[in-house]
């Protein structure tokens, strides 16, 4: 199976473009999971709380960034209900001062190594500005025969904006670097090197979401990034 053949529509951490005004929050904002071989269904879960004592209602749109294998799927469970694989946006009521679980599923075969990068897009109807975004990383074990433990995701991409090129920082477990546009095509690939510098001037103005892979290209953290 091809690594990262299916790609859809526009999401990913990017340290993620955070709105500082939210009135909700995401806890965990970003989650990774390791999932293994024989794992058919995976769970990303983090919670979202209304941090007003107003209700609000809260629209929730997926990006499935990158996808191995190509016949995996995802689907989002959010307070309401869990929805077909095929709905990729949904809004529901968050209660004043209420809280609860957003569940992202990767769905495969069992036996086959899978990884993914979904990132999902929360916003109050009321107000579109008032947002968070979350990146779910579904990280494959044996992935080229090795069972090696995932490099931990604590790198630091400057700087963000970025109007020509961008760094890392605590990158010494990155081997490549893959960027993506918003509806899931690839438009940069970079062999990661010590101290280098990234360039996207050929990338028109707006959001990218930056995969980040080991020896072994496994994807272990996803950032997203603003080009200006």
């Amino acid at each position: 199976m091809k690594i990262f053949t299916s790609l859809l529509l526009a999401l990913f951490a990017f340290a993620p473009l955070a709105f500082t005004q939210a009135t909700f929050s995401l806890t965990p904002q970003n989650v990774s999971v390791v999932v293994a071989d024989s794992t058919k269904d995976a769970e990303a879960i983090n919670t979202i709380q209304n941090l007003q004592n107003v209700s609000k209602t809260i629209r929730w749109t997926r990006t499935v960034i990158c996808i191995d294998p190509n016949n995996g799927l995802t689907q989002i469970c959010d307070l309401v209900t869990c929805y077909f694989a095929t709905v990729s946006t949904r809004t529901f009521t968050l209660a004043a001062s209420a809280s609860g679980p957003i569940i992202t599923h990767f769905l495969k075969d069992a036996g086959v190594p899978g990884s993914a990068i979904i990132a999902l897009h929360f916003e109050n109807v009321a107000n579109p500005a008032d947002s968070v975004t979350s990146i779910y990383t579904f990280n494959a074990c044996g992935v080229s025969g090795t069972a090696e433990q995932l490099p931990e995701a604590n790198v630091q991409l400057f700087p963000n904006p970025v109007t020509e090129y961008f760094t890392l920082q605590n990158a010494d477990a990155v081997a490549n670097i893959r960027v993506y546009a918003t509806d899931g095509r690839q438009v940069a690939n970079f062999e990661a090197t010590p101290g280098a510098q990234y360039p996207l001037t050929a990338l028109t103005a707006g959001n990218y979401y930056v995969a980040l892979l080991d020896q072994y290209q496994r994807v272990f953290q996803a950032l997203q990034i603003e080009k200006r």
